[in-house]
């Protein structure tokens, strides 16, 4: 709560002059409510410890928890597809997240949606992650093959492509969308502090996990195929 002096400075109310009846009346109301709002805090805080403690004593059986299953699904080899060649639960994709999570969430997302255009790749150096060197030195740290984060950035790509939004994580619901908000930083006019502001423009992700699976990872295969299909697009 706020002193008289502030109030008065709060108002512009001169030194010499004696504080309104009315601004008087009304800070002492607010401080009434504020000491009754403590004191109905430590009421309630009070109930509660006693009613919970009575609870615990007695003994309150938790729900049991049942866990939900979505049948199993049966996958077939095409040279014998009258047997069963492995059978998995669907529920157990739930408590899965793509192996590449570690490198894609804390070093890709983030590099990927500073700055909006293309040009800003020619930064990507600094990062830990800019370079095809530090990007295997970061791999040797993880379980995480090239491999691995090969096929997880052209699974997302193949999503990209069909404008749909790509699960991360199953049990935690880390979602990517295709796109990302546009930030600038700008200073607040109330704390006079440095904050990043949308400015309501959003970029697209999927031309740099592209240009990130040709230019850092290297991708021959990956390049060779876009290369083709902007060859197509030009001569159509």
């Amino acid at each position: 709560m706020k002193t008289l002096d502030a109030i008065r400075e709060i108002y512009r109310i001169s030194p010499w002059d004696v504080t309104p009846q009315n601004i008087l009346d009304a800070f002492h109301a607010a401080v009434d409510i504020e000491l009754q709002s403590k004191y109905n805090k430590e009421i309630t805080k009070m109930y509660y410890d006693h009613h919970y403690c009575k609870l615990k004593k007695n003994g309150k059986k938790k729900r049991k928890q049942v866990k939900i299953t979505f049948g199993t699904a049966n996958f077939h080899n095409p040279s014998q597809p009258a047997e069963i060649a492995e059978s998995e639960k669907l529920s157990d994709k739930l408590n899965r997240e793509i192996t590449s999570t570690p490198i894609i969430e804390k070093f890709l997302y983030p590099l990927f949606t500073i700055g909006g255009s293309l040009r800003f790749s020619t930064k990507w150096k600094d990062s830990a992650v800019g370079t095809h060197d530090s990007l295997m030195d970061q791999l040797m740290t993880t379980q995480i093959s090239l491999e691995t984060l090969t096929q997880d950035i052209k699974n997302i790509i193949a999503r990209f492509e069909k404008n749909k939004i790509f699960i991360i994580g199953y049990k935690s619901s880390y979602k990517m969308r295709p796109t990302y908000p546009e930030h600038v930083l700008k200073t607040n006019p109330i704390t006079f502090m440095k904050e990043w502001v949308k400015t309501g423009k959003t970029f697209p992700l999927l031309p740099k996990f592209r240009l990130y699976l040709i230019k850092i990872i290297k991708d021959r295969e990956f390049a060779a195929q876009t290369i083709q299909l902007a060859w197509k697009k030009y001569h159509a």
